[in-house]
């Protein structure tokens, strides 16, 4: 299955909100290829995976990756706000990545493919079998200091095994 965005938005947005709305730990997005999700001034190109507050702690989902392709993403700005994670911006809990690509995507600020942001330090975030290649954070002279080009991550803990890391800036 090929779900192109066409550059008008992006594939897939979960925000949950409150800790009612979470998304349960079962949940998977697998066996795709999603390309050209484009957002400005938003984090996520393609995915958006926003943490739930209940009034004292974050809560989030651990969402498992499987079989994707992410492909030229991006997100573009133009007053200087957010631009994390060209393809995916994970907020809370901790993401499994597992047979997926990512390439050609891009921020404008950090992670050219993926952004972890406020999740739990006693998680972790796992990239098994994963490939980043030419990914990237474009030089934005707004921004105080582009990275990850093909990981930006704080927050949890994170395994990265049996990965490609090839070309990223």
């Amino acid at each position: 299955t090929i779900l192109d965005a066409e550059g008008k938005n992006r594939h897939f947005s979960f925000d949950a909100g409150n800790v009612n709305a979470l998304l349960d730990t079962t949940f998977k997005i697998m066996d795709m290829t999603l390309k050209n999700g484009e957002v400005t001034n938003e984090n996520g190109g393609s995915i958006y995976v926003a943490r739930g507050w209940d009034g004292t702690k974050d809560y989030g989902p651990d969402i498992l990756f499987q079989n994707l392709k992410f492909e030229d993403n991006s997100i573009t700005e133009s007053n200087h706000c957010c631009n994390h994670g060209g393809a995916i911006y994970y907020q809370g809990g901790a993401p499994y990545f597992r047979d997926v690509s990512f390439i050609g995507n891009s921020s404008s600020n950090s992670g050219g493919a993926v952004a972890i942001r406020d999740a739990d330090t006693s998680k972790t975030a796992v990239f098994e079998r994963v490939t980043f290649r030419n990914n990237f954070v474009r030089n934005n002279e707004s921004q105080n200091s582009p990275r990850g080009g093909a990981i930006d991550i704080r927050g949890p803990g994170l395994l990265i095994e049996s990965s490609v890391f090839d070309s990223n800036y």
